[in-house]
């Protein structure tokens, strides 16, 4: 899964946010010397079902909480 190129600064467009029932983890690897980001399921999922990976709203500020609820979910 690529970024999208149409949309400068948007990271895995695919992928939901849920702290509650992320399916999908994020590691930093070191690969030909470059760092690259890979994600991982966390268990099964089904063919259906949508990704959903935990954004880490523990350094996120309230403002930025306020504006956008659903990052609690």
């Amino acid at each position: 899964m690529d970024p999208n190129p149409d949309r400068p600064g948007v990271f895995c467009p695919l992928i939901n946010h849920s702290s509650r029932r992320a399916n999908v983890g994020m590691f930093a690897v070191f690969y030909r010397g470059e760092i690259r980001i890979l994600f991982l399921a966390t268990r099964e999922i089904a063919a259906d079902e949508e990704l959903r990976f935990d954004y880490g709203t523990e350094l996120m500020d309230d403002w930025i909480l306020g504006r956008f609820p659903w990052l609690r979910e």
